[in-house]
């Protein structure tokens, strides 16, 4: 994978189309979710019978092989995100992965990831603040999209720390903001593209109670990478948060 000398279309103002879209569109975009779901049901679906049969009558969270085929699927499934999104783009319309976003920021620096960081916490923060006070039980976060008790021990640690450092950065804002939000932005504007592509985003998680935060996080960083004109703002900022969260759930903090 190459990084590209510069964007392929230049970042445009919030909410106004991109003068030069991206080729693929929203059929392409279409197809592609399709794909992913159908994917996701024969990932998912047999990993979580197995992982029944393994666990028997203990919670499979505190079976570490259980657990494990769990994760093992997530796995396939973030693999599945970058491989949709490569063939739906790069493979179909014969460009760079510079389409994608895989080039360098045009601007902002070390500090934008690190921005984009605190405001994703501010927006976790006060919704699990709101949520707590106001909002019924079933949109409150109880933990994050990987279960706490896979980073209790050294069997599934690695494959739960491979998903969230790796995986999930690279994978998830290839598509949602690469691929899905880049098709979108040239023909609904900045705002409007940013929303959908982070509801999808949120929507991934297969939690009610994230999806509100997750989506606005998930706009965070579409914005991130029209500022930068470059994924690498959004993936190291999704890499960053997703490594304090780890280190909270390793530690117990």
């Amino acid at each position: 994978m190459q990084l590209s000398g510069g964007p392929l279309f230049p970042p445009s103002p919030l909410g106004k189309p991109s003068q030069q879209p991206v080729p693929w569109g929203l059929a392409d975009v279409s197809l592609a979710l399709v794909v992913m779901v159908l994917i996701a049901a024969m990932l998912v679906l047999p990993a979580g019978a197995v992982a029944e049969a393994i666990a028997g009558d203990i919670d499979i969270e505190r079976d570490p092989e259980a657990l494990a085929v769990l994760l093992g699927a997530n796995l396939g499934l973030e693999a599945a995100l970058l491989g949709t999104a490569y063939l739906f783009s790069v493979a179909k319309y014969k460009v760079s992965w510079g389409a994608l976003g895989f080039r360098r920021p045009k601007r902002g620096g070390l500090w934008l990831p690190l921005v984009v960081l605190g405001l994703a916490w501010v927006i976790m923060g006060s919704y699990f603040g709101i949520a707590e006070a106001v909002l019924p039980e079933v949109l409150v976060p109880k933990e994050g999209s990987i279960p706490d008790a896979a980073f209790e021990g050294a069997t599934v640690l690695p494959i739960a720390v491979l998903l969230a450092i790796v995986f999930a950065p690279l994978m998830e804002e290839t598509f949602f903001r690469g691929f899905i939000f880049n098709a979108l932005r040239g023909r609904w504007g900045v705002v409007a593209s940013a929303v959908v592509s982070g509801l999808l985003f949120g929507s991934l998680h297969f939690q009610v109670a994230t999806i509100i935060p997750f989506t606005a996080i998930g706009v965070l960083f579409a914005f991130a990478y029209v500022y930068s004109g470059s994924l690498i703002a959004s993936i190291s900022a999704h890499l960053m948060f997703n490594g304090v969260s780890v280190i909270c759930a390793v530690t117990g903090g």
